[in-house]
């Protein structure tokens, strides 16, 4: 079964899964008060089901051509919007917002925009997506700040994943295809480690009813795209599948502060 064969079977199982979440989301929101927490959030997943509908038609119709800039990552960049104002709904105005909630998410997105933009050329797309994306983990690492969600040492180790991935992927550029493939391989199991961390942390957080499973399931989405944007075939497919089973995770964060509140 090729790639591509499986990229779509991937993205209909996504479909699948937005119309169920947005379907209980949307029955949810039916016998309580509005909840912009709620609201955005399905309307983030709708944004991300378009752009997946988008990605199997061009596919099907053009698939000796190359996706250009359209519709499908302007609705990637609207759901990552929509997602980040649900969690600034739940996001306290005090204390303000410190260099070190902004800086950190700010340079390694603008790290990220220049790989992408190394690898693609594509100037507009990327700079427009890192700024999606740079918005939503500030938000995103604001609330986990918030919520005590991690502890020192996982900062540390979160941080030093983040850093050595740029370094990595930045390495990529200069050295031949042997040590690359090496590299390559590294990033992928920094990779698969973080997001296995995520989930587990994620996970635990739901079972406690604890207020940290918002912002670690919305976090695991973020950094699930930041790992996305680092990879190409069987990884990519991979971290794609990951991003469909994290929205369940999302949907139970947000469900239960809906009914907290």
């Amino acid at each position: 079964m090729s790639l591509e064969t499986l990229t779509i079977i991937g993205l209909v199982l996504q479909i699948a899964t937005f119309i169920a979440l947005i379907i209980l989301t949307g029955r949810l929101m039916a016998g309580i008060e509005f909840s912009p927490l709620a609201a955005f959030f399905t309307i983030g997943m709708a944004s991300f089901l378009l752009s997946d509908l988008y990605w199997i038609a061009f596919t099907l119709l053009e698939s000796d051509i190359r996706m250009p800039f359209a519709v499908n990552e302007i609705g990637e960049c609207a759901c990552i919007l929509l997602l980040a104002t649900a969690m600034r709904s739940q996001l306290s105005d005090a204390p303000k917002r410190g260099l070190r909630d902004i800086l950190p998410p700010a340079l390694f997105t603008l790290c990220n925009v220049a790989l992408w933009i190394g690898w693609s050329g594509e100037w507009a797309q990327d700079i427009m997506s890192g700024l999606a994306l740079g918005y939503y983990l500030v938000i995103a690492l604001g609330l986990l700040r918030q919520e005590a969600a991690l502890s020192h040492y996982e900062w540390v180790g979160l941080g030093a994943i983040a850093i050595l991935l740029v370094a990595l992927q930045g390495l990529t550029f200069v050295v031949g295809d042997h040590v690359r493939s090496i590299v390559d391989a590294v990033c992928t199991a920094l990779m698969a480690l973080s997001i296995l961390f995520f989930f587990a942390k994620s996970i635990t957080a739901l079972r406690r009813s604890s207020r940290a499973a918002l912002p670690l399931t919305f976090s695991s989405f973020g950094w699930m795209l930041v790992c996305l944007y680092m990879s190409a075939g069987v990884p990519w497919l991979v971290i794609a599948m990951c991003i469909t089973l994290v929205f369940p995770l999302m949907y139970q964060a947000v469900k239960g502060r809906v009914m907290e509140a």
